[in-house]
């Protein structure tokens, strides 16, 4: 424990003091700690800096680590806005990634060309009429519902099947399983998202 004690006391001497002072001399610095704010510690000297890290600089600049300045373009994809990310020093378009992130709800997007559109059948109504849905589609009428809230759902394989708002659920039917694109049609017409 003694040991430990002379070890942190000697760390303490070492870049220790007031930011300014250390026993390099005033205004020198071993690392940014060392000088005042809003300057950085530049070969060994503190001195006016922009920044310190990029998250100072403005979207679509970052943080020059040796000059302390904010420079045009970026290093990584937080240096970006929403939609961007870094590629070689530039802010580029993120392209489509998926229906979730890039779509309203009810749509699907199209990865190919980065449209979104609306499937067959999700959530229009079907008065229980189970040919109105289509193909791949199934009219459903869930306990505690009254038959003008029964809505056709898709079916799906896995999540990116789906619009945004909706998962790929397994719905039991007795003695067999289907997955499908479901959501509370109910609650989204109720709130206008449909």
């Amino acid at each position: 424990m003694i040991i430990l004690l002379l070890l942190t006391g000697l760390a303490c001497q070492v870049g220790g003091g007031a930011p300014g002072e250390t026993e390099l001399g005033e205004g020198q610095c071993i690392d940014n700690g060392d000088c005042f704010e809003g300057e950085g510690c530049v070969d060994g000297s503190c001195a006016a800096a922009d920044c310190i890290e990029s998250s100072a600089c403005a979207l679509d600049s970052y943080c020059d680590a040796e000059a302390k300045t904010c420079l045009a373009g970026c290093q990584e994809d937080a240096d970006c806005g929403a939609g961007t990310r870094c590629e070689a020093g530039t802010c580029v378009e993120r392209g489509w990634r998926s229906s979730e992130l890039d779509c309203q709800v009810g749509e699907v997007c199209n990865l190919s060309n980065g449209s979104c559109w609306t499937p067959r059948a999700s959530c229009r109504s079907c008065a229980l009429d189970p040919l109105s849905c289509g193909g791949g589609s199934h009219c459903l009428l869930f306990e505690g519902q009254e038959e003008s809230e029964a809505s056709c759902y898709d079916e799906c394989s896995t999540q990116s099947d789906c619009p945004a708002g909706f998962s790929c659920s397994a719905i039991n039917f007795g003695a067999f399983e289907v997955k499908l694109c479901y959501a509370d049609c109910s609650w989204l017409r109720g709130e206008g998202w449909l």
